[in-house]
């Protein structure tokens, strides 16, 4: 069904995507703007940016869904470039026209530029905050 949507209206669910990936980086872009600020209002400092938070499930699976679609996008441009290593002959009613193909690519880079920077990011913090947490404590101390 992705791979259906992806070569007939490919800007739709490309930007929807781009969109959703962008609005769960605001949930904990939020925390980091308050974190330098010199005398944040305590009311409107949120624990989103923790990986103790209560967005996080959401953050991750959005997260996960932006992570699928470049799958599918860069499937989709390797079999249209004839460069996918297992399967070359043409998917049934699978046409990627020229401009089909630029609107993947472009929207392959714009998403993978979020998913290499600003998630990868937010994932190493995740985990260094994870693991600070854990530091000097017995394993019947740490909560999964």
């Amino acid at each position: 069904m992705l791979i259906n949507e992806l070569h007939r209206s490919p800007a739709g669910i490309i930007e929807s995507t781009l969109k959703l990936l962008r609005f769960a980086l605001d949930l904990v872009s939020i925390y980091y703007s308050f974190q330098h600020n010199k005398n944040p209002n305590p009311k409107n400092v949120q624990d989103t940016g923790s990986v103790y938070s209560s967005t996080v499930d959401i953050v991750l699976y959005v997260m996960r869904v932006a992570s699928r679609m470049n799958n599918y996008m860069c499937f989709m441009i390797d079999h249209a470039l004839g460069r996918h290593d297992c399967i070359s002959a043409p998917l049934r009613d699978v046409v990627v026209t020229p401009t089909v193909l630029g609107i993947l690519q472009k929207g392959q880079q714009e998403l993978q530029n979020l998913l290499f920077g600003a998630v990868h990011k937010t994932l190493e913090d995740w985990c260094y905050q994870a693991m600070k947490a854990c530091e000097n404590k017995g394993d019947e101390e740490v909560y999964i």
